[in-house]
């Protein structure tokens, strides 16, 4: 054969054998949010001269508006607290009530649209406070100065550190939590109605407890259920950030097993499975700095889990630091036993392959670090399905708040900000996404909220209402995309919508 059509029966081959390079590339959009003076959620005097005001952030929760093309729901963590003494936290705001946020991505930014605080049965609110003995303690004093050396804020049995994030599919949500490692369900209001946890069988608990699995009674203090998500079926599956400190602590540390509890709340039953992180032997990274920082759902047996671990500079193989996504199949794992029965943690997997237990199988779909994740940012804990080629993975900022190195002020640090990152994958490796949705609209939530007095509130769709004030007044009726708010009173009210969506509080300030 010629030389020339050796050349090019050679090029024709390598053609083939790797694809296009634009086809296959990911496609990067990042947007961050600049909190504004309506985003402040307090300000702390350290002394007379010295003022500290903190923003909104912690967002450890993330799914996108069903049917509102870049719009979020976004979770807020127990609130604005830093490191004091006695491996304890100061809580400037000992009232703040972890609280689900609606964002919109726009331009490079990310808007604060609106506001849902959650509530504990009966509609008072929650707070981030720790929990007391009984109810998942993690052993902290929620300090009212940053030395500790005032009154400390009393325990909260409806505590919670918010983490996950998931809709349930009736105009709810559902919310996981790392305190007690709890599931919290959430009417249309963000009320508790009910709340899944390893320690409901303590006699002083509530009747909105139920109780699951107590082996997730020994996580390591405050790596509870960071992450979860809800498949087509309604299955629940939440992810505890780190192994569980079973049969003790230095187990656990050293550990790479991690379980996943899937609960069915129609039905109360619940399974365990594990999942393997992959080791970074030699790289500074153990394996308990890696965590699993949430999880979204692409069908009923496939499963997204965000892994990370690690911040700063790089090395070359980025061994130090690791921000990966991968795609998990329940097919094929076998469920653990209940209620300690296996100390999985001290096992390998060639440990409980002996003993009859296979794990989830796992593929990576995305290395964030590769394509360009901030390395400074060590939080990943925000993970959500677009649709069947686009990802949304999110940081928490932990309020951009920061304690000095003596425990004497309250500070910021500014560096440490939200920033959410759309993630399109190129046609070739589109997700398998049920055919039907897990989810319709999680509730009929207007905005902005509070809203201005004089200022219009927005709602997600065209549709007749009333309004009624704190006393169940009806105060005003209409029909449109709109309410005017031009004559109400500050205060809170009640959005009453047609028939077939549940009602929504808001605020006119």
């Amino acid at each position: 054969m010629p030389y020339r059509s050796l050349l090019l029966a050679a090029l024709g081959a390598l053609a083939l054998a790797l694809p296009d390079a634009a086809a296959q590339a990911v496609r990067v959009q990042s947007f961050t949010f600049r909190p504004r003076a309506p985003h402040r959620v307090g300000t702390w005097r350290n002394a007379p001269t010295d003022s500290v005001r903190v923003y909104w952030g912690g967002f450890s929760g993330l799914r996108a508006v069903p049917g509102v093309p870049g719009e979020f729901y976004a979770l807020t963590d127990r609130g604005p607290n830093v490191d004091a003494p006695g491996g304890n936290k100061f809580f400037p705001f000992p009232n703040f009530a972890p609280t689900i946020i609606r964002l919109r991505a726009q331009a490079d930014s990310l808007v604060l649209l609106g506001y849902l605080p959650i509530r504990r049965p009966g509609g008072a609110l929650a707070s981030g406070r720790p929990l007391p003995a009984g109810f998942g303690s993690t052993g902290e004093t929620a300090c009212s100065t940053p030395n500790c050396a005032g009154t400390p804020y009393p325990n909260d049995p409806w505590g919670i550190d918010a983490e996950g994030l998931e809709l349930d599919g009736q105009g709810g949500y559902y919310v996981s939590e790392e305190y007690g490692t709890s599931v919290w369900h959430l009417d249309a209001t963000g009320t508790a109605t009910a709340r899944y946890t390893p320690w409901g069988t303590d006699p002083r608990h509530l009747p909105q407890d139920v109780a699951v699995d107590s082996a997730y009674r020994h996580r390591d203090p405050n790596k509870g259920f960071e992450g979860l998500c809800r498949t087509p079926n309604g299955k629940l599956y939440a992810f505890p950030q780190a192994p569980l400190a079973y049969p003790n602590a230095a187990v656990g540390g050293a550990s790479r097993t991690h379980r996943i509890l899937e609960l069915d709340p129609a039905t109360g039953a619940a399974r365990t499975f594990f999942y393997f992180h992959n080791a970074a032997p030699a790289s500074g990274l153990n394996n308990d700095k890696i965590y699993l920082g949430d999880a979204a759902a692409l069908n009923n047996h496939e499963l997204l889990v965000l892994e990370h671990g690690g911040s700063g500079a790089n090395t070359p193989a980025r061994t130090r630091n690791r921000k990966l996504v991968y795609k998990i199949d329940l097919r094929g794992a076998t469920p653990l036993p209940a209620n300690q029965a296996l100390a999985a943690e001290a096992l390998d997997s060639a440990g409980l392959a002996r003993a009859g237990y296979r794990g989830v199988s796992k593929t990576l779909v995305l290395d964030l670090l590769a394509l360009g994740f901030n390395t400074a940012i060590s939080k990943a804990e925000d993970l959500a399905v677009i649709n069947d080629s686009t990802l949304a993975v999110g940081n928490d900022n932990d309020f951009g708040v920061a304690a000095d190195n003596n425990f004497a002020r309250l500070g910021t640090d500014p560096a440490n900000v939200s920033r959410l990152s759309l993630y399109t994958l190129p046609r070739s490796r589109r997700l398998p996404l049920a055919t039907a949705p897990a989810a319709r609209l999680a509730a009929w939530q207007p905005y902005p909220n509070p809203v201005p007095a004089g200022q219009p509130l927005t709602l997600p769709a065209p549709a007749a209402f009333e309004v009624l004030d704190g006393t169940g007044r009806c105060v005003r009726t209409g029909r449109g995309a709109q309410v005017p708010t031009a004559g109400l009173p500050a205060g809170l009210y009640l959005l009453r919508p047609g028939p077939g969506r549940a009602p929504a509080r808001f605020a006119v300030e």
